[in-house]
């Protein structure tokens, strides 16, 4: 009590409310994977914290560049920047990178289990990830990755206060993998397609075609009709590249309003296009006849520049090689451009912005489509751990833990690996031998690819089958145990004992209230238990231990929605 000196009337403030449970964090991932780059005050297998893509981009670099080696894609292993613009485009924030190596660097099981050490001393993390592991790992010898997925699993277990997403390629191999500590994991099939663009060289996307034992003059072959008697086009596109800077100084000149001012330095630029053996002269000639004729509109010299471009497709009554011979016949003419026609104008631009055009003129041979296409697929086959954090993160945000983080369209993906329907999923749902329960990742017509599963490993745990159940008890065991530090070396009597029960119960009835838990009333939701005789002993107090007894009718989603219907009597 304060020594009062002086007479007077003195305020003294008593607090009769206990302190208050703060809510930990929820979704906090940790990714773990290789990196292009590692920030130079950085060890190897340490956490850092980031809270955007762009973060990751200074810190650690972008994606790897693909290279095409034995009609192979390499380093298309090393997913971990795709996994992450996927974790933001699904809702992501506030997440941690604990990077294993560059890109040069061989994947390796230590590596991930010395990375899951390393985040053993980060309070925050809640949950836990590694998308390089299920392509690199696998790829190398399946028990690799099991062996990684099995201690995150026991890493989660011995910390109580996170939760493992895995990823499956093979459903027999990961289910004969993992053993133990089922209840703190999740996992999730197939793998999912994202819809990022990739670029690649030239030559890779011709190293890949070469597979299909073609000619590489019948990958390139355009098939447009310059005359009665066709004439076919074909450019490589090694020819193409060593011709841009010359076509370019060509397009440069021929993109001048003013066609009568030529001079003979600009006609020779001109002329350097004789270096295409495949083009007429008479495309040549044509063209110096129309510099000095008076009835030839603009608009009709844009279309023939366009065409000795070789950019657009013409029917065989559009255009004859005899026409251009007489430019008083040119205006009879109507040269028509296709939707993938490229005007003039778009290419007075500068060199990069030139080769884009000529990169988008080849990227129209459908033979070449179809690879791209193809080599965008393969690289973009990401593991879906990724997406389903950034689900979760969402979820948790604007709905709470306690919600499952399923039927939830996914962003930024525009197909699965493979295509599940009722009945594979119900060897998914539910193992019949071991209960390991794998989450699917469905695609509905109308509806897009929705996470069409909310179930732990322990698929056959009555308490621990569900993800939001087991993440909600996590969720409010380390906010309780963090918030009642406090207590430590307190008089271990009923005065303490009431202000725990009433703090511990203050932050479990505003869980309930927002719908965490079942039970129409608080007493029906939860309950808390502390005291002599209740709870504990004289020999436990005389032990210095003061037991808490809690328990949460914890609610479950509703995973089978069974309508009944019948026939009412007529009455």
């Amino acid at each position: 009590m304060a020594q009062y000196k002086t007479p007077g009337v003195y305020v003294e403030e008593i607090s009769k409310f206990p302190p208050s449970v703060a809510s930990v964090a929820t979704a906090i991932p940790a990714f773990i994977g290789y990196t292009e780059k590692i920030p130079e005050d950085v060890n190897s297998q340490t956490p850092v914290r980031i809270s955007s893509l762009l973060d990751y981009e200074s810190l650690f670099g972008c994606g790897p560049k693909y290279k095409v080696e034995n009609n192979i894609i390499k380093n298309k292993g090393f997913v971990l920047y795709d996994s992450l613009r996927l974790f933001y485009d699904n809702g992501g924030g506030v997440c941690y990178i604990v990077s294993v190596g560059s890109y040069n660097d061989s994947s390796n099981e230590e590596a991930y289990k010395k990375a899951i050490d390393s985040l053993t001393k980060v309070d925050e993390v809640t949950l836990l990830l590694f998308p390089d592991a299920a392509t690199l790992l696998d790829s190398t010898s399946p028990e690799l990755l099991s062996n990684v997925q099995q201690y995150a699993l026991s890493h989660c277990a011995k910390m109580k206060d996170r939760f493992a997403i895995l990823d499956v390629k093979d459903v027999d191999n990961f289910r004969n993998g993992v053993s133990k500590d089922l209840s703190y994991g999740a996992a999730y099939y197939p793998n999912i397609i994202a819809s990022y663009s990739k670029d690649f060289e030239f030559e890779d996307v011709i190293n890949m075609m070469s597979d299909e034992n073609r000619p590489i003059e019948d990958i390139y072959k355009y098939d447009k009709v310059y005359s009665d008697d066709p004439k076919d086009l074909i450019k490589t596109v090694s020819e193409l590249k060593d011709k841009i800077a010359a076509e370019k100084e060509a397009f440069d000149v021929l993109s001048k309003k003013d066609w009568k001012s030529l001079s003979d330095n600009d006609l020779e630029k001109i002329e350097n296009l004789k270096e295409y053996e495949d083009l007429d002269s008479d495309f040549l000639n044509s063209f110096k006849v129309l510099n000095y004729a008076d009835t030839v509109s603009l608009e009709q010299k844009k279309s023939f520049v366009i065409l000795l471009a070789n950019q657009i497709e013409l029917d065989e009554n559009d255009y004859s090689v005899s026409s251009f011979k007489l430019e008083t016949k040119l205006k009879n003419y109507t040269i028509k451009l296709t939707n993938n026609g490229v005007l003039l104008a778009d290419l007075k631009s500068t060199d990069s912005d030139f080769c884009l055009k000529i990169n988008a003129l080849i990227s129209r041979i459908p033979n070449y489509k179809k690879m791209v296409a193809k080599m965008q697929r393969e690289v973009n086959t990401l593991p879906p751990s990724a997406a389903i954090a950034g689900v979760i993160c969402s979820t948790d945000r604007s709905k709470g833990v306690w919600q499952a983080p399923a039927n939830i369209g996914l962003s930024s993906v525009a197909d699965v690996a493979d295509v599940i329907d009722d009945e594979e999923q119900k060897d998914l749902n539910v193992d019949p031998v071991a209960g390991k329960s794998i989450n699917a990742i469905r695609k509905f017509s109308g509806k897009g690819i929705l996470v069409w599963g909310a179930r732990t490993l322990d698929g056959y745990s009555n308490e621990w089958r569900y993800v939001p159940v087991r993440r909600l008890f996590c969720f409010i065991e380390e906010s309780v145990q963090k918030s009642t530090n406090w207590a430590v070396f307190q008089p271990n009597t009923a005065n303490t004992w009431v202000m725990v029960k009433s703090q511990i119960e203050n932050f479990l009835y505003n869980l309930w209230r927002d719908g965490a838990f079942a039970g129409a009333t608080a007493e029906q939701a939860y309950y808390v238990k502390i005291g002599k005789g209740l709870t504990m002993t004289e020999d436990d107090i005389n032990n210095g231990s003061m037991i808490v007894e809690i328990g949460l009718a914890a609610v479950r989603p509703a995973e089978f929605i069974v309508l009944k219907f019948s026939h009412k009597v007529q009455e």
